[in-house]
Formats: C-alpha cells, sequence, structure tokens
C-alpha cells in the first residue's frame, strides 16, 4: 500500500524497451561493489505478496473509495480538500485500511531490507502500510532517531498527528477500532483531535507528516551514493516519476536499476521523461522483489563499518536545528511541481 499518486503521462513508442536490462547476477556483481553507498526506493511491489491492497489496481483502493463514498474518481478521497470538506469519513476509511494492514504480514522483503540495513546508505519507502517497522527497519526521525536507515516519506497508517502540537502516536489496535466507529481520539499531550498521519494530496499538514528537510538528508547521501535501486514501483503515477526527476537532477551521474517483474515498469518511466538516460545510467531487472532480495541476501558478505563523513556530521547539525536547504520541497509539494523538468 502506497502513499496515493497521480497518474504519470503518455506512453512513447515501444521501439527501446529491452534497453539496458540486467540479469540478477549483473546487479549483485553491483551491489556488492557499491556496498554501503546503495540507496533503495521501495513502492507498492514490495507488499503484494502480504496481500494488502494497491491504490490503482482493479477492486484496489481508489475503486473501493469511488464506490463507498459515491465520487467519479477514488483519488479524491486521497486529497486534503475531501479530508477537510469529509473529515469523519475520511479517518473512518483510513481506519479501516489501517485495520486491514494489521491482519497482513511482512514479506520476505521487509526482513531482507532489515538484513541489509548495513550495506545500504540509505532506504526510502513509497509505502504507508506500516509493515517495515513491523519488519523491525530501523525509522528514520529527525528528532528521536536521526541514523535510522529508512525514510517513509508518504507516512504510515499505523500512526496520527496531531496539528496542534506536532506530536506523533502509534494507534493501539482498539484505538484503530475507534476511529473506525467514527470516534474521536485525543492527543495525550494537548487533547485536541488527531488525524492519520498519511501524505494526502496537496496537504496542508504535509510538513508534519514528512518534513521539507528530508531532502537535505537525501541531498547529503547521493553525495555519497553509487549506485539507486527502485523496486516494486510501477512508476504509473507521476509522485513517484517526481521523486525520480529529482534524484536525477541532485545526482545525474548516478547509476540507477529498476527492479520490478514487468517490463512496464522501465517503460513508464520512460514515457514519462523528456530525455531518456542510457543504459550505463539507467537500467532494469525483471524480477521480483522477494526472489531478488533474497538473492541479494544470500550473497552478502561482511558490510564495512562506515566512518560518518564531514558531509554526514554537517547534515546531523542541519537536522538538529531544522535549518533551510537552497532546494526544499515536501513530497506534498512536488506533487504540485511534478511537470517541471
Amino acid at each position: 500500500m502506497i502513499g496515493p499518486e497521480r497518474k504519470a503521462y503518455p506512453k512513447r513508442a515501444r521501439d527501446s524497451r529491452k534497453h539496458g536490462s540486467l540479469t540478477v547476477d549483473e546487479l549483485k556483481a553491483l551491489y556488492e561493489k557499491s556496498r554501503g553507498k546503495v540507496i533503495v526506493f521501495t513502492g507498492a511491489g514490495i507488499s503484494v505478496s502480504s496481500g494488502v491492497s494497491v491504490f490503482s489496481s482493479k477492486g484496489g483502493l481508489y475503486d473501493r473509495a469511488r464506490r463507498k463514498f459515491k465520487v467519479k474518481d477514488g483519488m479524491t478521497l486521497f486529497s486534503d480538500r475531501f479530508y477537510r470538506k469529509r473529515t469523519k469519513e475520511a479517518i473512518q476509511f483510513f481506519a479501516e485500511l489501517g485495520l486491514e494492514v494489521r491482519s497482513a504480514s511482512p514479506t520476505s522483503t521487509h526482513f531482507s531490507l532489515v538484513d541489509l540495513e548495513a550495506s545500504i546508505l540509505r532506504h526510502v519507502t513509497l509505502n504507508v502500510d506500516g509493515l517495515l517497522p513491523r519488519a523491525g527497519a530501523s525509522i528514520w526521525d529527525p528528532v528521536k532517531n536521526p541514523a535510522g536507515k529508512t525514510i517513509e516519506f508518504h507516512g504510515n497508517l499505523q500512526d496520527t498527528l496531531c496539528v496542534s502540537c506536532g506530536d506523533i502516536q502509534t494507534l493501539s489496535l482498539s484505538d484503530m477500532k475507534k476511529l473506525k466507529a467514527g470516534k474521536d481520539i485525543l492527543c495525550g499531550q494537548c487533547s485536541k483531535s488527531l488525524r492519520p498521519k498519511i501524505m494526502l494530496y496537496d496537504d496542508h499538514d504535509g510538513e508534519l507528516i514528512t518534513p521539507s528537510y528530508v531532502w537535505d538528508v537525501l541531498k547529503a547521501d547521493l553525495l555519497e551514493a553509487e549506485l539507486v535501486l527502485w523496486v516494486g514501483i510501477s512508476f504509473e503515477q507521476s509522485a513517484s516519476v517526481s521523486y525520480y526527476r529529482r534524484v536525477l537532477r541532485l545526482a545525474p551521474a548516478l547509476k540507477m536499476v529498476v527492479v520490478n517483474p514487468s517490463e512496464e515498469a522501465l517503460w513508464n518511466l520512460k514515457s514519462a521523461l523528456s530525455e531518456i538516460p542510457g543504459p550505463e545510467r539507467l537500467s532494469s531487472v525483471l524480477e521480483e522483489s522477494d526472489s531478488f532480495f533474497k538473492a541479494l541476501v544470500e550473497g552478502a558478505g561482511p558490510s564495512p563499518n562506515q566512518t560518518p563523513t564531514h558531509k554526514h556530521r554537517k547534515f546531523r547539525r542541519i537536522v538538529t536545528s531544522h535549518s533551510s536547504s537552497s532546494d526544499r520541497s515536501s513530497p506534498s509539494a512536488l506533487r504540485e511541481q511534478e511537470n517541471l523538468n
């Protein structure tokens, strides 16, 4: 289950689909060569085998939202505008989704990503299903855990946010059921009502969900990185394409690989780009995430013990002070700028 995204762009002619394809063994060799300097972006594909719903598939979340709320487009429910207008109903629906996810279990991909944390520079997930922390992932938090490896870019259905004081709380099962029943859950700090901590379209509270200085984290990481993997992301939606463009703009020389069992993923990405990178910079591996990460874990050697570099020490000061950067955009703001570049 991933954060909501708008549809991407018209597709190109299909004459370059095989461009830049790699085998699993070839990508394993690249990973080992770049060990400790790998950034991984993950999407809905890594949770498919757990049985959780995805957004745009037939019978998926958009479909369910459209039928339940009698709206023309199910994506409407995941907008800030709908949330402000029909807050109680939106919270009930999100609580229903949260309860659905609680019945699912992390996949082997989730556990493999935890096993590989020592050899990954950063993991950015677009999923809001909360399966990664349940698998034991170290979740990044600018105050509580700045050393965390995994950034939940679109939030987590299991968490609530108080927009009055900024406090974040993880919901108990009983509280989740109360929200589904239409009852309010109050902040333990200031007694104000709580909202789900997931990113909506044009979210007015987006800065509290994923602060814009998260890109300071990624900018510092990209200076260190040698390889970026995009795993389980179909690139059918424009937000994921926007993130790819942003990374490409920040680190144009980096090698990037799309890992997906469908060749459509790389094809969708290329269709949305005005200029297609050559195979030395953009490749694909046709493989499901579970089998791909199993291969990585089985072939993993000892990870290097990295000493924080000057760039990372500088970044920690940036995060601690919540200072500005010259390239600050929240995921919500990125959606508003998704036609740039």
